[in-house]
C-alpha cells in the first residue's frame, strides 16, 4: 500500500479561518492531480465525514491530492452556519 501524507491546517480567510485537511502522495513525483472535496450540506456532512476520509486516503494513496475544505460556518472552520452565504461557500472554494 502506498505512503500518504497527511496535514490539517487553516486556511486564514478575511472573515476567519477555514480548517482543512490535505491528503497526498508520500512520493510527490507520483502525483497525478489534485480534488478539493466541499461537503455535502449541512448535517449530511456529520453523517459521512468518516467515509469521506477514507476516500480522501484511498484517493492519496492512488496519486491524488486531496483537500477537504470546512467552509465557512461548517465544521472546525471560523463563523455560525446561518450567517453563511452562498456567495461565501463559493469564494471559500475558490479559495481552497
Amino acid at each position: 500500500m502506498a505512503e500518504i501524507r497527511a496535514a490539517a491546517f487553516f486556511l486564514p480567510r478575511d472573515n476567519g479561518q477555514r480548517f482543512c485537511m490535505l491528503y497526498e502522495p508520500h512520493d510527490e513525483r507520483s502525483r497525478r492531480g489534485s480534488v478539493l472535496y466541499v461537503h455535502p450540506f449541512a448535517e449530511e456532512m456529520n453523517k459521512c465525514r468518516r467515509m469521506a476520509a477514507l476516500a480522501a486516503r484511498a484517493l492519496a494513496r492512488a496519486g491524488w491530492a486531496v483537500l477537504q475544505l470546512d467552509l465557512l460556518g461548517c465544521g472546525d472552520s471560523t463563523g455560525r452556519f446561518g450567517d453563511a452565504s452562498w456567495r461565501d461557500w463559493l469564494s471559500d472554494v475558490k479559495a481552497g
